[in-house]
């Protein structure tokens, strides 16, 4: 009988201490002196034809992401990261976000924890973006397409009234 306990209990830390050491997030360095931070568990991807994005109304797209990162970082992150450190989002023509990476620069690799990229990647995936405060259209190349499926919108994560002026 105590062979059966210890046998459990050995099995049920061990599974425990693999489930805590999962990444949820795969780092991958740019020869730019930064990190590609992408989800491990989510490789959604645009489908269809690429626009590029236009905000009509700029302070939308400001309270829209800006917020979101205020709520899961603290004000002490966000006054210590770098410009460079920022998002990605990948949404589709109907407002919907489909994914969502982060650039880290190397300087603030350990300022977010993974807890808080993940935080910050589910409030992200919830936006519902207005789609009559943005275009999404081929931008300042020539195109024979006339309807575009997906665009991405980046940003940095330093919310304007926190960078150095």
């Amino acid at each position: 009988m105590k062979k059966i306990l210890v046998i459990t209990i050995s099995a049920l830390l061990f599974i425990t201490v693999n489930a805590q050491k999962e990444k949820k997030f795969d780092y991958e360095p740019s020869k730019y002196g930064s990190y590609l931070v992408t989800p491990a568990f989510d490789q959604t991807k645009g489908v269809g034809n690429y626009g590029q994005a236009s905000w009509l109304d700029q302070s939308y797209s400001k309270v829209l992401f800006y917020n979101p990162i205020k709520e899961v970082l603290s004000k002490e992150k966000l006054e210590t990261l770098h410009i460079s450190t920022g998002f990605i989002v990948t949404f589709n023509s109907k407002g919907k976000v489909l994914n969502c990476k982060f650039t880290i620069d190397n300087r603030d690799k350990d300022v977010i924890t993974e807890d808080e990229f993940y935080n910050l990647y589910i409030k992200f995936k919830k936006l519902e973006i207005d789609m009559t405060k943005v275009k999404i259209d081929a931008g300042y190349y020539p195109s024979e397409v006339k309807v575009f499926d997906y665009a991405l919108m980046g940003g940095s994560l330093i919310p304007i009234e926190y960078r150095d002026k």
